[in-house]
């Protein structure tokens, strides 16, 4: 058996493989170009917010238990770099898209997590350069605060009227 001869073999072979003689193979069909601007949907978006919130209050949390090996600044110290880290990783992948398809309580919403994630840092930071009970007290309330505000603007009982202000409050804090 010549070369291209064993080629074709092969070939012959693994389409046969590929698509029993049974099966019918449709040709492709030309993709359309999805017409959303790349934000999920509401629920998803306000699943993800939650989500965010509730980890970071679980990390909180941990500073209170008595069984954990964490001192009390390093547990709140983790539970701003989780909640920065959480909250950045959702706005950087809301960035670049059209914030207007957003509901306005996730547009306020991510208001308070720009200035949360900022305050955060800058406790975080001041807390390793002076590391004592002062600073990690501030952090402490930082990220309290954070979780706090973030959750009454995500809450379904809030007064849409009440957001503008909750988010102006925080961000003049």
């Amino acid at each position: 058996m010549s070369k291209r001869a064993r080629q074709q073999h092969i070939a012959n072979a693994t389409l046969s493989l590929a698509h029993p003689p049974d099966a019918e193979v449709l040709p492709p069909q030309p993709r359309s170009t999805p017409s959303f601007s790349g934000i999920p949907p509401a629920s998803v978006l306000e699943a993800l917010f939650a989500q965010v919130i509730c980890n970071a209050q679980a990390a909180i949390d941990v500073a209170h238990e008595e069984t954990s090996k964490l001192t009390t600044p390093e547990a709140v110290k983790i539970a701003c770099v989780i909640a920065t880290c959480e909250a950045n990783e959702i706005l950087r992948n809301l960035k670049g898209l059209d914030m207007s398809r957003l509901k306005p309580k996730h547009r306020w919403l991510v208001r308070v997590w720009k200035c949360g994630t900022k305050r955060m840092t800058k406790a975080v930071q001041a807390y390793e350069a002076e590391p004592w009970d002062r600073t990690a007290a501030d952090m402490g309330m930082v990220v309290v605060d954070f979780v706090q505000t973030s959750h009454h603007v995500l809450h379904d009982a809030t007064k849409a009227k009440d957001r503008p202000q909750i988010v102006q409050a925080y961000e003049a804090r």
